[in-house]
């Protein structure tokens, strides 16, 4: 009796073991799978990112080549010059908020004589701090702005925004 009793926990045992190591095997099968899955997508990432790398050449190659003018050159209107000019003179980001307080006009107009010189061709950095917008003229648009006046600012807004912006 006592042997049956030894063989039978012995056999319960084995049977326990056995299901433990099934499971341990199944669970190398599943990291096995993920392993194959993750190298696959590293792989994807690698290729993508060489990819990327290449067209970031291409378009560097073009930017050297193409004019750096604004694709549209569209005489602006009043608004959009002074809204313009707020940037242009400013040497840091500024904010929707505080470039409207400067001009004395609503965060909507801005807004929207921002969008009206983005599809005029006007290039405007935006970046997003704190959940408020930023705004700035990238310095390579600052330069030709400077030496061409491709935008056809008047004489008359830019003295008025200067004026306005050293009062401050």
């Amino acid at each position: 009796m006592f042997t049956s009793d030894l063989e039978g926990r012995f056999s319960r045992l084995e049977a326990q073991f056995a299901s433990m190591v099934e499971s341990v095997q199944d669970h190398l099968d599943a990291i096995n799978k993920n392993t194959d899955e993750l190298l696959c997508c590293f792989s994807f990432l690698t290729e993508l990112e060489t990819k990327l790398a290449k067209l970031s050449e291409r378009l560097d190659a073009v930017e050297h080549v193409r004019p750096a003018t604004p694709p549209h050159a569209e005489t602006l209107t009043t608004a959009e010059q002074e809204v313009f000019l707020a940037l242009y003179v400013s040497d840091v980001p500024i904010s929707i908020r505080m470039t409207a307080r400067r001009l004395g006009l609503s965060e909507e107009l801005i807004e929207r004589l921002v969008e009206a010189l983005a599809l005029k061709g006007v290039p405007i950095d935006r970046n997003y701090r704190n959940q408020e917008v930023y705004l700035s003229v990238p310095s390579r648009f600052k330069q030709l702005q400077a030496q061409r006046n491709v935008l056809g600012i008047t004489r008359q807004i830019s003295q008025q925004i200067l004026t306005h912006n050293t009062q401050q």
